[in-house]
Parts: C-alpha cells; sequence; structure tokens
C-alpha cells in the first residue's frame, strides 16, 4: 500500500495484540517487513471501517483508546441502510446490473410489492445483506421480475408497506377517497392531515406513512410549501 492507501475493515474487531503494532506504525510510518534486517518507510493513507461501538469497546478494555484516536482524525458517519430507504433503489439498480452481468442474465426489474418490502426490511447486516437478498432473488426469478416470494425476506421483520397506488392509503377505505375535495392541492393536504391524525400526531411517523420528506411534510401543512407528491 506505499504511495496509496490502506482500508482496514471491521477496525472493531481487530484483536489485542495486533493493535500496539498497528498503532505503532501509524505513530511513526515505520514497518519491518517479514524476512527483512531493515525497518522501511512508508507513505500510506489509512482508512478504517466498523460498526462495532467502539467506545463500549475502550471502556470493556476491548479496543485501545489510543489507537482509536489515532484512527478518528477525521470520522464519518454513515447512516445504516433502514435509515435511508430513498437509497434503497439506487443501490438495488446497482447491485442487479452487476450480478446480472456476472451471472449473464439480463437485468429484471423490481415488482413494486418487492421495492416496498426492500425499503421497509430493517437490514441488519446492511449493505452486504441487500446484496445477498438480491443475488438470491436474481437467481430464483430465473431473469424475470422479482416479486416477494423471491427475496425471502423474514415479513415478521417488515414494518408495515407504504400505499402504493390502488391500495388504501394509509388505513382509509378506498370508499371514503370520495370524501376528499377536487382539487388536487387540498385533497394531498387533507390526506397528510389524516395520516398526521392516525399516527397520533407523530411529525415522522405520518411522513413514513405517506412516504415523503419529515422536513417538506412539515412545510406543506405550515402552507410554506405545496404538498409532496
Amino acid at each position: 500500500a506505499d504511495g496509496g492507501t490502506l482500508f482496514l475493515d471491521e477496525i472493531g474487531d481487530m484483536t489485542p495484540a495486533l493493535q500496539p503494532k498497528l498503532l505503532r506504525v501509524l505513530e511513526t510510518g515505520v514497518i519491518l517487513p517479514i524476512g527483512a534486517t531493515r525497518e522501511k518507510q512508508l507513505n500510506v493513507r489509512v482508512l478504517a471501517a466498523t460498526n462495532a461501538d467502539i467506545k463500549g469497546k475502550i471502556s470493556a478494555g476491548r479496543f485501545r483508546a489510543d489507537l482509536y484516536h489515532r484512527l478518528a482524525r477525521f470520522e464519518v458517519r454513515v447512516p445504516p441502510l433502514r435509515e435511508r430507504p430513498d437509497d434503497i433503489p439506487l443501490l438495488a439498480a446497482h447491485f442487479l446490473k452487476i450480478l446480472s452481468t456476472e451471472m449473464n442474465r439480463p437485468i429484471p426489474t423490481l415488482g413494486m410489492e418487492a421495492m416496498a418490502m426492500l425499503q421497509e426490511h430493517p437490514w441488519p447486516g446492511n449493505i452486504r445483506e441487500l446484496r445477498n437478498v438480491l443475488e438470491r432473488a436474481l437467481l430464483k426469478s430465473r431473469g424475470k421480475t422479482i416479486l416477494v416470494e423471491h427475496l425471502g425476506l423474514d415479513s415478521e421483520l417488515v414494518a408495515p408497506k407504504r400505499p402504493g397506488p390502488g391500495s388504501e392509503s394509509v388505513g382509509v377505505p378506498l370508499s371514503t377517497l370520495n370524501d376528499l375535495p377536487m382539487n388536487l392541492e387540498e385533497a394531498k393536504r387533507a390526506l397528510m392531515r389524516r395520516a398526521l391524525a392516525q399516527a397520533d400526531g407523530n411529525m415522522s411517523k405520518a411522513a413514513e406513512l405517506l412516504g415523503v420528506n419529515r422536513a417538506k411534510l412539515y412545510r406543506a401543512l405550515a402552507g410554506e410549501d405545496t404538498a409532496p407528491d
């Protein structure tokens, strides 16, 4: 990696025996290659990643505080996949393109219900789990449209699906939609108020029911913006 970048994945799982050795390299920029008799100076950029609770491990004596502070000079927090469901369509399209090329298959489409399930799944395994699920689905679908049954996800872990076209909107029977105003913007606001009531006034839950951004929902209800699509 001399002259380049060294990426250390899951740094939180590094054994206590290796931690002081890495700390020494980071502090001195010097290594002793296996079988060599002279040390070598390095010019390398180090990136480290983990999903572990490093500070908790430091408190428990399983990770060195000095190594953490050496590595954490500049931190970038990537939210877990469950906190950014709007990224899933792009990620799914990306992985399906790669996997289809590897398997020499046409790129399939994702059914609406399958996409909704992907966006509602909690993804404890984050990106790796998403890729594995899509790989399995691609094999099961045999190049056709990927459906819910191809995903193999535990339905008990999936939150209630967001409303889709032709479905009941935020728990409202289709027959009651006749009560909505004919004016499109007023109808949108009425639907938002109904979602807010169903969420017991919780703006975040109402936005999740509607599948819109919380801030945009707040502005729309306050009359500062047009109602979200």
